[in-house]
């Protein structure tokens, strides 16, 4: 996954799903920085 865009607290994505591009928006609180792993909230 690759940041493409960013602006007010939304993050463009853009990745290749192994039959194209794929796009999409995220809020910038939704994303987890490092390696994929799951964010535990207790």
């Amino acid at each position: 996954m690759v940041v493409t865009g960013f602006a007010n607290g939304m993050v463009e994505c853009r990745w290749y799903d192994g039959y194209g591009v794929k796009r999409e928006a995220f809020r910038e609180d939704e994303l987890i920085r490092g390696g994929g792993g799951k964010l535990n909230r207790s």
